[in-house]
């Protein structure tokens, strides 16, 4: 189970919800560092991989923080990238110029949710 799961779980002990939200903040970072800016992205797994942890990491921030314009800024950033990933996944084989700039504009949003929420 994700620990971002398990902190909103009543299985999760009230007193260690902040414990399992900051662990699973500092994986969900973690996961966004491992992409510099400028590096190709290789497939849709991967795309998805970081739109998921940009995701999931506003989602802590908010079980953390609360609401701000911010963080809702930061919603809309994942939003958008979610929906150039779908365009993605219906290119066809031969498109791959169109590809590969869905990929980069997907990597750019996903890198301004990192910037937003200060991952470093």
């Amino acid at each position: 189970m994700c620990l971002l799961t398990y902190s909103c779980s009543s299985a999760c002990p009230p007193e260690k919800r902040a414990f399992y939200l900051s662990q699973a903040k500092e994986s969900f970072e973690i996961g966004l560092l491992s992409k510099k800016d400028k590096e190709p992205v290789t497939s849709k797994q991967e795309l998805h991989s970081f739109i998921k942890a940009a995701f999931s990491l506003a989602k802590v921030h908010q079980r953390l923080y609360g609401e701000s314009k911010s963080l809702n800024q930061v919603n809309q950033l994942c939003q958008e990238a979610l929906e150039k990933l779908y365009a993605y996944s219906y290119l066809l084989q031969n498109e791959e110029q169109e590809k590969e700039l869905l990929a980069q504009d997907i990597l750019s949003l996903v890198m301004s949710v990192k910037e937003q929420l200060q991952v470093q």
